[in-house]
Formats: C-alpha cells, structure tokens, sequence
C-alpha cells in the first residue's frame, strides 16, 4: 500500500466521523489558542515595562504551567472517547486485509491532520487575539495604550513544540492500544454482554468518609494560615469521595431500589434501574469528571472575579492613609515634608515599638523557647499614651503599672509582659488608622498596649535585652492624605525622592497608596486572567465529555431500544424513559457540584482573606452568580447533547 491510499483513508476517517472528531479538533485548537495567549503575554517585554506587569507575568507563567498539564489530561482522556468509539472501525480494517502497522500509519497521518488544524487555527486565532488581550489588560490597569502588534516567534515555537508532543504522546498510547489487542475483538467486544457490577459496601462507606471529612475540614478550620495547607487536603478528600460514591455508592443505591419491588417493577423504572446497573460503573467516571471539573469551573471563576471585584476595598482595607511610612531615627518627618510643600491632612504621628513574644494564657514571654510553639506566637505593639492622646484628640492617664489594651482578642484584668505585671485599666476600642493597618498585616494575633512613657522605654529595653541583634528599633510612623483634587502621583514621586536622596532620613517601610494599588490591580488581574482561562479550559472539558457522552450511550442504547420496540413498549413510553435517564445521569454531577460550592463557602473564603478580602456577600453573590451562569451554559450543553442522543436511539 502506498502512502497516497493511507492519506486517503486518514481523510476519509476523518471526514465520515466528523461528529465526533470535529469537537476534539475544536477543543485542540481552543487549548492552543488560550496556551499560546498566556505564554505570549507572559513573556510580552512592553507589559513587563509597566508597573506591576512583572507581577502579573509571573501569575501568567505560572498559569502556563497549570495549562500545559491540563491539556495533557485533557486531550488524553478525550482522545480515549475516539478511540473507544473507533474500535469497530479499525477491527473492520484488519478484517479486511489491513495489518497493524497499516492501522498504525492511517492513525498516523489522522493525528498529524488533526495536529495541522489545530495548530492553524489556535495559532492564528491565538495571534489575533493577543492584541486584544493585551489592550484589554492595559485598560484594566489604567495604563495609557501601547501602539504595536506583538508576535513572538519563540512563543510559536514553543506552542507547536508543547502541543506537538502531546499529539506524539497520545500517537504513542494509540500504537500501543493496538499492538497489545488483536482488532478483530474490537468488534465481537462490542456485540459482548457487560456483567453485573459489585456494589461494595466497604468502598461506599469510605466514599461518605472521604467526602465527610473534606467537608468537615472546609467548615471546621478556621484559621487562615491552617486552611491553605488543609485546603489541599480536603480537596483530595472530597474528589475521592466523589469517585467512590460516583462508582460504588451509585450502584449500591441503584440495587437498593432493585430490591424495592413496588417501585422497580415499574415499566421506566425496571428499565431506567436495570440500564443504570449495567453500565453504571462506565458511567460514573464520566459523570464523577464532570462533577468534579464543574467544582472547579465554579471555585475557579467565583474566587478570582470576586478578587478582581473587591479591589477598592482591599486596598483601602491595606492602605488607610494615602501614604504611610516608618522611620527609624528621630527625623522629624513631618515637618521636612511640610518645607519640602508636600500637602497633608489627616495627619497621624506617633512612635511604636514592635516585637514577638510568646503568650501563654495571660502571660507575655519575650524570646521563643524550645517549648514554645507556633500557636503561641503573637505580636505586641506598644504606644505612649502621650502620642495616642495627641492623634486621637483623647485625655488617657496610664500609670507606670497600668495599660490600656486594643485586640480583637480578650484578656483578663492583668497580665504578665515579662516579669513585671501590669493592670488593664480598660479596653480601647478605636486606634490610629495606621496603627490598625499594622495590627491587621500581621499573620498572627496582634495586641496593641498603650503606657506610659517610662514603660515604653523600659519595655524597649527588656525587648532589647531578649532579642539581643534581632531586636526591634523605636519606629517613628507618619500617614496621612492628600487633600482632594490633588495630583498624587506627582507628590508620590516627589516623596519617594525624598525618602531615598535625604541621606538624614532612615526608614523600614513606606506604602503610597496609588502604587500600591497599582500593583495589587496587576496582581489582581493576572489572577483574573488565570481563573477565566482556566474556567474556559474547565468548562470546555465539561462541555466536551458530556457530548462524548451522549454519543456513547446513544450508540450503545441504539440496539438495547429496538429491543424495547420488538417487545411491545410504546413510543411514548420508551421516550419518557430515555428521557428520565438522561436527565437523571446529567444533571446530577451539577447537583453535587452545588453542593460541594456549598461546603467549601467557608474554607475559600477564609483563604481570601489572606488577600484581604473579607467581604462575604460579595463573595457570596459572585458565586452564587457563578453558578446561574454555569447552570444556563449546562442546561444547554444538555439540551444539545441530548437531541443527539435522541438521534442515535431513535
């Protein structure tokens, strides 16, 4: 046989199964399209140039990575749904004369064709919404345009190298799927009856295990920190739960109802019941996949556009002043900036001192132990009730021996800060904007104390004494706004000059709001970007494998209906039941997808808050909104998917 006859056969494959082979060239060119959008954009030198792009590119080379994974999961398990589908096909080719190593050069060519296509179409969609991309991520920065048409010939390259080896890894599989199996049983296993699978009890108690502990982790853990590193955990959890209740659990409760004689000798029921137990556990991989990639289309999308959302009360929650700075020498900062004209209102003036200690009930130890644990960590910040009374417009009298305490966490009626005890003469429940910011950016619990004058310095001293080289130096803090209608950004520039020529001046930290906004809007941005195309990716997995589907079961109940019709059921009546059956398989991984939302709403909303990110009813609405969306979009697929079903079957 020539080359020309194997072409002809690749063609003529391609074109007579083009219901099947046309969604997964689609879905391969969409993969290289978004793959090749991201990496451009990852390594694009003008959006490196703007401030918080290097941000935002490391976030989208980090997506490439995630990307180039799933697409290799991706276009293999879909890829698995041609072959299987395939199998008669190929099993009539080496019936006629055709040896493996011919079906293995018309595979060949099939994969480089379906490779072209794809590479053509992503590619050139992909250059021509790059641009698009780019002035959409310029507008969404508030950074003027940037003219020009960037196209990167590594980025190409790279795009044809990394789908190009996908393409040769699933070559690869295929040639091994028919070295390994004569193709002639393809096609008797197709006419073979599938045996009656095992419900086991055991794997379905451990399925409601799995799922039960994710979910009492989602709800339970309630620290921040605590929830990215059980975050994981609970995932893993809940996705084998999913599967043993999808495989085991499903069946289990299908011959539950087969021994419920009143309801399964019901004509739909005995059939819908009986179909379900035959090929339930070829069904429930799929449908458990669904469930699962529609968990993460729905987190994926709902965190990062609340994120995205939420930007201006992040950032005002992080930066309550419009600049804010700390010194570490006596430079009178508020001043300089007063002679060097910078416009200030609100101003907040004070000094701090800053240290870890370790609490332990109502005690304050300054230096760790090897006793000591992490969940005993705390920050102190401790105030001269002089400089609180001047900021806050207050007449407090602290003595030597007393303190006033602000904390979201209570005390007693004194404690021990060291070896001396001190009186909590009362709780103070507003402070200086900018002393609250800096209780709010640390990780662990925060207590500020406000004392005296004599205790600040002899608390300076214990401190200095404890931590030896790595104790904390008096730290001078100045915030304050700018009046409306003033240009901030050339006053920000002005002040940063200052901060960084002034060799008398000698500061730890300094955030000015509008850069600081900036770079979190880039940050933000880039996670957003990351969360759409993955939702996309997620999605069109969804979309991909519920249509494989359909075309699956209808050709395997195409012959399982005409039987129905040849024992006398009724039009009607076979209809009503394929139609329960399907609403039944499809619609039940989108309810437990609701439901996992549902019980990780406090986990996820816990880790947004490590953005800072607390409000929960935009969270709330965003995902609730999420999952309309989602819902719209899968009742469609469905609708779709099942009309072709229906024209399999009937």
């Amino acid at each position: 046989m020539n080359r020309a006859i194997y072409l002809n056969l690749a063609k003529n494959n391609l074109r007579k199964n083009a219901r099947m082979v046309f969604p997964y060239i689609a879905s391969s060119s969409l993969t290289t399209m978004m793959y090749y959008m991201i990496l451009s954009l990852s390594s694009n030198e003008k959006l490196s140039q703007v401030l918080g792009g290097g941000n935002m590119q490391l976030i989208l080379k980090f997506g490439v990575v995630v990307i180039t994974i799933f697409a290799v999961i991706f276009l293999f398990y879909t890829n698995g749904f041609l072959m299987k589908q395939r199998k008669k096909e190929l099993g009539l080719f080496n019936v006629l004369g055709m040896e493996k190593g011919h079906l293995t050069r018309v595979i060949f060519y099939e994969s480089v064709m379906m490779l072209t296509i794809s590479l053509l179409a992503g590619l050139g969609f992909g250059i021509l919404l790059d641009k698009v991309l780019y002035l959409i991520i310029f507008k969404m920065l508030n950074m003027d345009i940037i003219l020009g048409f960037y196209i990167s010939p590594v980025c190409i390259f790279q795009t044809i190298l990394t789908i190009g080896v996908i393409y040769g890894l699933i070559f690869v599989r295929s040639v091994f799927q028919i070295g390994r199996t004569n193709p002639i049983e393809w096609m008797r296993e197709e006419r073979a009856g599938q045996k009656e699978p095992k419900a086991s009890v055991l794997l379905t108690i451990l399925g409601f295990l799995f799922l039960g502990t994710g979910y009492y982790l989602a709800i339970t853990v309630t620290d921040p920190l605590e929830a990215i590193a059980w975050f994981f955990v609970a995932v893993v959890c809940v996705i084998f739960g999913t599967y043993l209740l999808f495989t085991t659990g499903s069946i289990f409760v299908l011959k539950l109802l087969k021994k419920k004689k009143s309801f399964y000798y019901q004509t739909s029921h005995f059939i819908n019941v009986s179909n379900m137990i035959y090929r339930m556990k070829q069904n429930a991989v799929g449908l458990a996949n669904i469930c699962i990639l529609s968990t993460m289309v729905l987190v994926t999308c709902a965190t990062t556009v609340s994120l995205w959302v939420g930007i201006s009360e992040v950032v005002d929650r992080l930066y309550t002043k419009d600049v804010m700075m700390d010194t570490v020498n006596d430079t009178d900062m508020e001043t300089l900036l007063k002679d060097k004209e910078i416009p200030m209102e609100q101003i907040e003036n004070f000094q701090t001192l800053n240290f870890a200690a370790i609490k332990k009930e109502d005690r304050f130890q300054m230096g760790m132990t090897k006793e000591s644990t992490d969940d005993q960590v705390v920050f102190v910040v401790v105030v001269p009730v002089q400089d609180y009374n001047q900021n806050m417009g207050t007449n407090l009298q602290v003595e030597d021996d007393e303190m006033v305490v602000h904390s979201d966490y209570t005390l007693s009626d004194s404690i021990q800060l060291a070896e001396d005890t001190y009186t909590i003469k009362e709780t103070e429940k507003s402070v200086m904007k900018a002393l609250q910011n800096k209780i709010d950016s640390y990780t662990y619990p925060g207590y500020i104390f406000i004392v005296s004058d004599a205790t600040f310095h002899h608390l300076d001293q214990l401190q200095k004494e404890a931590y030896g080289s790595h104790a904390s130096l008096i730290t001078h803090t100045l915030s304050f706004d700018y009046p409306k209608n003033t240009e901030a950004e050339l006053y920000d520039q002005r002040i940063q000059e200052i901060m960084e020529k002034d060799p008398d001046v000698l500061y730890s930290s300094m955030d000015i709001k509008t850069l600081a906004t900036k770079e979190i809007r880039s940050m933000f941005a880039g996670l957003l970007f990351i969360g759409i195309f993955l939702s996309l990716l997620f999605l069109m997995a969804v979309v991909l494998i519920m249509y494989y589907k359909q075309i699956t079961e209808g050709n395997e109940d195409k012959k399982r209906f005409e039987i129905y019709k040849q024992v006398g059921l009724e039009k009607k009546e076979i209809q009503h039941t394929i139609r329960t059956q399907v609403l039944m398989v499809f619609f039940l991984p989108l309810v437990t997808a609701g439901m996992h939302i549902i019980f990780a709403f406090p986990m996820i909303k816990r880790l947004l808050s490590l953005f800072n990110m607390t409000n929960t009813l935009l969270f709330m609405a965003t995902t609730s909104i999420c999952f309309l969306l989602f819902s719209v979009v899968y009742v469609l697929v469905y609708v779709l998917s099942a009309k072709t079903y229906y024209e399999i079957v009937d």
